[in-house]
Formats: C-alpha cells, sequence, structure tokens
C-alpha cells in the first residue's frame, strides 16, 4: 500500500509503470503499459453505473456510460489536472456493465506521469460526472439493491467512508478529502517515544545496523 500525490491511499499497481515489463494481462486485465497508473484512481468508477472499461481492451483507461455526452471531456479539461489528458470517445463493452451497447465518456492520456494523481483525478471526474448529469448518474449497491433502502453503498467500501459519496451528491468539491493530513503535533512525548521525533539524517548509502 502507498499513498498517490494527493494522499489518498493506492496499492501497488500504481508502480507498473516503474517496470513495465510487468504490465500485462492480470486479474485487473490490463493489457497495456499505459493502463498500470490508472486504476487506483479509476477502479472508484466500479462503485458507479459508469464503465470503467471492463470489456473492452483498454479496462481503467476509458471510462463512460450511455448517458455523458460531449460536455464531459470539455468539463474535464477545465479543470487542470495535472498530468492527464481527457479525449471524447464512444466504445462498446463485450462484457460487463452495458455489455454490447454504445457508451459515451473520456479516454485518459497519462501525459506526466510523475505528476499524475490517479486518486485526485478520478474524484473530480466523479463529481463532474454527477454534476452534469444528476438525474442519470447512479451509485452501485454491493448487494444490487435501490438506493436508499439501507444497502450499502460499493464507493463507500472502496473509500473507506461514505464522505467523498456524500460530498458529490451535495455538489461540494470533494478534492479536499485527497489532501494528505496534517502532522499531529505534539501527539506523544520524547519521554514515550522509542527513536527520536527528528533523527538525524543517515549518510547516504548506509544502513541502520
Amino acid at each position: 500500500m502507498g499513498k498517490d500525490d494527493g494522499g489518498a491511499v493506492t496499492t501497488g499497481i500504481a508502480r507498473l509503470h516503474d517496470a513495465p515489463e510487468l504490465a500485462g494481462p492480470g486479474r485487473l486485465g490490463l493489457v497495456t503499459h499505459p493502463t498500470g497508473v490508472l486504476p487506483p484512481g479509476t477502479c472508484l468508477f466500479e462503485g458507479t453505473d459508469l464503465s470503467e472499461g471492463r470489456g473492452t481492451t483498454q479496462p481503467f483507461e476509458i471510462v463512460g456510460a450511455p448517458y455523458p455526452d460531449g460536455r464531459f471531456a470539455p468539463a474535464l479539461a477545465e479543470l487542470g489536472l495535472p498530468g492527464v489528458h481527457f479525449r471524447d470517445l464512444r466504445f462498446r463493452p463485450a462484457f460487463h456493465k452495458h455489455a454490447g451497447r454504445t457508451l459515451r465518456g473520456v479516454q485518459l492520456h497519462v501525459t506526466d506521469r510523475a505528476a499524475f494523481a490517479p486518486v485526485r483525478t478520478a474524484v473530480a471526474m466523479l463529481a463532474v460526472v454527477r454534476r452534469l448529469h444528476p438525474d442519470d448518474f447512479a451509485w452501485h449497491t454491493v448487494d444490487g439493491g435501490a438506493e436508499g433502502t439501507g444497502h450499502r453503498h460499493l464507493i463507500d467500501l472502496l473509500c473507506g467512508s461514505d464522505r467523498l459519496r456524500r460530498a458529490v451528491d451535495a455538489d461540494e468539491d470533494p478534492l479536499p478529502l485527497c489532501d494528505p493530513p496534517a502532522p499531529p503535533g505534539g501527539w506523544a512525548g520524547d519521554d514515550v517515544l522509542l527513536y527520536p521525533a527528528d533523527p538525524a539524517p543517515r549518510p547516504e548509502g548506509r544502513c541502520p545496523r
């Protein structure tokens, strides 16, 4: 586990771009090298009614549904999110969500892997598509039950809480949820710490004994 530039928890799959020889078909169906940096963010769309590209050759690289229109990609471009370009496209999944239907959405092109923050990008995308299509957008529940019937939302399980879902539904800016938490100040005294709170830097190339 780790954190992306926005401070959100991600998985080791975000590091596939450091080892492109490891990229290939697997449990997630990843088949292209750029796709390896995207799932920590676009996996959030598994908690919605939008396709995250499963059933295509570009899973987690493309996102769409039957209802988005030509406003989606320009609205995302206006956000100026770092390290990514959004391309309007149509696609038809062979299986999984909306199988056999023509969908419209966006393809994510990572232009700067160092600057790209996958979770912040996906969170912004969720807010935009919900704002553009409030009557069509829907969250998925774990057991397939309807919203508002006490069923758990998959997005809450993916995020660890319902804060993102509630912020998006309230049309609030959800990006502050991705900011790293401030380090605690004075949370423990030096008398109870096993190691100094601010140890001297170790000489480069030397390991602790």
